[in-house]
Parts: structure tokens; sequence; C-alpha cells
């Protein structure tokens, strides 16, 4: 690979939140695998404008009025293409800020996806992978592999 190819991919990295089933203990992180990528902190949505819901095996970023814990990632467009696909009539992909939690107050502009239905199909309330902190207003999905720092 010549240096002016590696430069532009570089500059076509993205930063992408994920808060389910792509953050590292869920079963879809597979995908964020790239020699480009990094992970670049735990993280949280800056406005409180939404919520999770659980559709079972995975949840579903909609509008609320909570703050949205995850994980900040930059990617490359591989990556991006993978992720898309898995996302694809489920959710769309928005823009939002995102803070990286305990860091120095820097805010991201990134990429996350949103649920693409008015009404979920199926979705599972009082569901035990949903932690919420109502100190911080802030919600969190659980994979079967979570565990408390």
């Amino acid at each position: 690979m010549g240096s002016q190819e590696g430069k532009g991919i570089e500059q076509q990295m993205m930063h992408i939140f994920v808060y389910g089933t792509l953050k590292e203990d869920g079963p879809n992180h597979f995908l964020m695998r790239g020699e480009n990528n990094k992970f670049v902190g735990k993280a949280r949505t800056v406005n409180p404008v939404f919520d999770l819901l659980s559709l079972g095996k995975f949840p579903a970023l909609v509008e609320g009025d909570r703050r949205v814990v995850g994980e900040l990632y930059e990617i490359d467009p591989y990556t991006e293409a993978r992720i898309d696909r898995l996302e694809q009539g489920l959710y769309n992909k928005v823009l939002t800020p995102i803070e990286v939690i305990s860091a120095d107050e820097y805010v991201y502009l990134s990429v996350t996806y949103m649920w693409d239905h008015a009404s979920p199909f199926n979705p599972q309330h009082g569901d035990s992978r949903i932690m919420y902190n109502a100190d911080l207003n802030e919600v969190m999905w659980c994979n079967d592999s979570y565990q408390i720092d």
C-alpha cells in the first residue's frame, strides 16, 4: 500500500457510538475489527434525548429523555460498510454529540444507529439487560457477558 493510499483511508476514518451488541462484550463486536480501527473510550450521549428499548437479544435507540451509555470507536470505511449491512432495514444512521466518560469534556460528532420504526416489534418491558442510573439520568444495555467494573 502506498503512502497516499494509506492517508486516504486515514482521512475517511469516522467516529461511531455503539450501545448494544457491537460493544466490546457483545456478540457482534467482531465486526468492529480492523487494523485502522481504535477504541476511543467508554462514552455517552451528551444530550438526554434518547432511551433504549429491549427487543430481546438487542436494543433499540429511540427518542426519550435519557442519556445512553456505550462505547466510542474510530473506524474505517470497510468497518462502516459491515455495520451498515448488519443494521440495514432496522436502523437509521444519525449524527449525535458524544462525550467520552472521564475525559477532558471533548465532544465528538459521532454516527450511531437509531431505531427506524414507529413502534418496535415485540418490545421487552422490564428487561434486566437495560440498566438505569436515575442519579445521572442514564441508561445502558448489558450483553450476556457484561460484568460490572
